[in-house]
């Protein structure tokens, strides 16, 4: 390989915001670059005299020295290959069990940069998906037609009538980022990894692997959880009521305690809401999918498991619909389900005047302000829920706070 593009990309690593204030690891890169153009291989007791300074004696096999300071060489080579060095066209390696740096060019091609710009895309989606919502909602409100939520409904009341802000969270899915050899910097979605703690115990896994792993600060938006904002919004404008979006992965405690919070989204999205239904009567579990209601009075628990969706066949959802007391008169509804079709299908069904006058006739009829959690079963084809049915209904005391 070419020794001077060999010096260039090592110049340009020295440069690095990753190796600016490392002397030590500049140093010993350095060192193992110049051995490894000259086809030796340096021993750990070489290494320790002529890179740490100590003597023969000293580098014995209890001295962990060098083997700590590659370990974390190797991090900060993954480290930059993930961020300044992510089109870098020759990627330095330093394989697991020896001193010697491996160099790589990397070929890059369309695919590379399509899926780069992925999240950017899902960005621009998200913009395009409430620009139509805007425009479908104000050619409506000008003819005087749509359908808005009664502003005394127990379920939407708190929202609609007192002075606090109300904040529409979207649920948006945990990405992680990976750099490959030939091919670049990619975004990846696993639906069993969705918060920096499950991020890290992945990570500890597959530390042998050699794979270039980190967290990153992207996400991915579903498509269908903003257009439930065509259903959510019309009412709020109606009664002249400030209404802020905000993506889960945003969400801060001080929002929690200041606003009101209508989140929108998978279980999968919960992220710091997490904190709060766990103090609730139903359980959820990832990966195999599987929610659970847990009925205190018959001391029984009832499990349901969502079908896998198609974009073909018959599907069947179980999502919660809960309205929680905050801590400044402020409340907390829940959408949440498995799958798309089950979020977008309980907020249409709490949108529906004629569902919603059913649900306060049968259930929230003793209470002002009434919180309450629910299950709830959807049933339809592809994305589209047919059948939205009650399975469980259990209040909440108006004094506890989440």
């Amino acid at each position: 390989m070419n020794k001077k593009k060999i010096e260039f990309h090592l110049e340009k690593i020295m440069q690095s915001r990753e190796f600016a204030d490392s002397e030590t690891y500049k140093h010993l890169l350095v060192y193992l670059v110049k051995a490894s153009l000259a086809g030796q291989q340096p021993k750990e007791a070489t290494i320790a005299y002529d890179v740490f300074g100590k003597k023969y004696d000293q580098a014995s096999k209890d001295d962990t020295t060098v083997r700590v300071y590659v370990h974390n060489l190797r991090k900060k080579l993954d480290s930059y290959y993930l961020n300044e060095g992510c089109k870098d066209s020759l990627v330095f390696s330093i394989p697991k069990g020896h001193y010697r740096v491996v160099f790589k060019e990397v070929q890059k091609n369309k695919s590379q940069s399509s899926r780069i710009l992925f999240p950017t895309l899902n960005i621009a989606f998200l913009i395009i998906t409430l620009l139509i919502a805007w425009f479908w909602i104000h050619k409506e409100s000008s003819k005087s037609t749509f359908i808005h939520i009664p502003a005394d409904n127990p379920v939407w009341s708190t929202f609609i009538k007192n002075d606090l802000p109300t904040l529409i969270v979207l649920g948006d899915y945990y990405l992680y980022k990976e750099y490959i050899p030939g091919w670049g910097l990619s975004y990846v979605r696993d639906v069993q990894i969705n918060s920096d703690k499950d991020m890290q115990a992945w990570l500890n896994q597959i530390e042998d692997q050699g794979r270039t792993l980190s967290q990153t600060t992207h996400s991915f938006l579903g498509k269908f959880a903003p257009w439930s904002l065509t259903n959510i919004l019309p009412t709020f404008w109606k009664a002249d009521k400030t209404v802020d979006l905000k993506l889960s992965s945003n969400l801060q405690w001080e929002d929690i305690r200041s606003k009101n919070i209508i989140f929108v989204g998978s279980f999968k999205t919960f992220r710091l809401l997490n904190n709060l239904v766990r103090n609730l009567s139903f359980n959820y579990q990832i990966y195999p999918n599987q929610l659970d209601f847990i009925d205190a009075e018959k001391d029984t628990v009832y499990s349901y498991n969502a079908s896998t969706i198609t974009d073909t066949e018959y599907v069947e959802d179980y999502g919660v619909v809960a309205k929680l007391p905050g801590v400044n008169n402020n409340a907390i509804l829940i959408f949440a389900s498995t799958h798309d079709v089950g979020h977008i299908s309980m907020v249409d069904h709490f949108t529906a005047r004629d569902h919603l006058e059913a649900f306060e006739q049968n259930y929230l009829q003793d209470d002002s302000p009434v919180f309450f959690e629910s299950i709830f079963k959807v049933q339809g084809f592809q994305r589209t829920g047919l059948q939205t049915t009650l399975l469980h209904f259990n209040k909440i005391d108006a004094k506890i706070t989440f």
